[in-house]
């Protein structure tokens, strides 16, 4: 059994937003970058079982923000990477943080994504 790492879970979220998205970035976005942009923040993790010292269950949570120059695309953007995260068993359990960046005059959202990693099945389990 390989513990599955913040790195990997980190990757995988990018993987799936990429295929239905322009830009997925791992950093805020400056005046010159591409908009709309999805921007994936560094996932926390918690152990919430152990066999040994190898972790078998974690949550996992991880903030994603959708960048671009209408509120309603904000809010467009979020509805795709909700329904499609939700494939995975990943799901939103924040409500949504809105407002205007100061530096780049965009308007962003912030909601934050959870699920269970299961070590013994390599799967995610569905949050209850």
């Amino acid at each position: 059994m390989n513990e599955y790492t913040i790195e990997e879970f980190s990757n995988l979220i990018v993987e799936i937003l990429g295929d239905i998205k322009e830009e997925v970035v791992l950093q805020n976005p400056d005046v010159t970058s591409t908009f709309p942009c999805t921007v994936v923040r560094t996932p926390i993790e918690t152990i919430l079982l152990r066999n040994g010292n190898i972790p078998v269950r974690k949550k996992l949570s991880i903030s994603i923000e959708e960048w671009a120059d209408k509120q309603t695309t904000c809010m467009n953007m979020l509805t795709q990477t909700e329904l499609e995260l939700r494939k995975y068993n990943i799901l939103k359990t924040s409500n949504d943080i809105s407002f205007i960046d100061t530096i780049t005059g965009k308007y962003r959202i912030i909601n934050t994504y959870e699920t269970i990693y299961n070590g013994l099945t390599n799967s995610f389990d569905l949050i209850r």
